[in-house]
């Protein structure tokens, strides 16, 4: 696993614990396996998909009450285009590799 991939898997992994805690009833109600869930992540953020992620964050720091999830939320949102052109550089190296 390249550098590049292990920080996106830990971005994601950062995510999908803090969608658990923040509500791990709806959670439950919405995915079957965490696992799953990641890879789904995972997907999203390699696919450049991350709306929902960007929503789900902005969501978290508008009605949350626990200041450290808000906080964490922040900081996620913050770190979110930072792993955009993580994997944007990715896709280049990829392309160049591959003519």
């Amino acid at each position: 696993m390249t550098e590049d991939m292990k920080e996106i898997t830990d971005f994601a992994t950062q995510v999908d614990e803090l969608m658990y805690g923040y509500d791990a009833y709806d959670y439950r109600d919405n995915y079957d396996n965490r696992e799953d869930r990641l890879s789904e992540t995972i997907r999203e953020i390699l696919s450049g998909n991350t709306e929902g992620i960007q929503e789900t964050l902005e969501e978290i720091t508008e009605y949350c009450n626990d200041s450290d999830v808000v906080d964490e939320a922040t900081r996620l949102l913050v770190r979110l285009p930072e792993i955009s052109n993580l994997v944007n550089n990715l896709d280049r190296r990829v392309s160049h590799a591959s003519i």
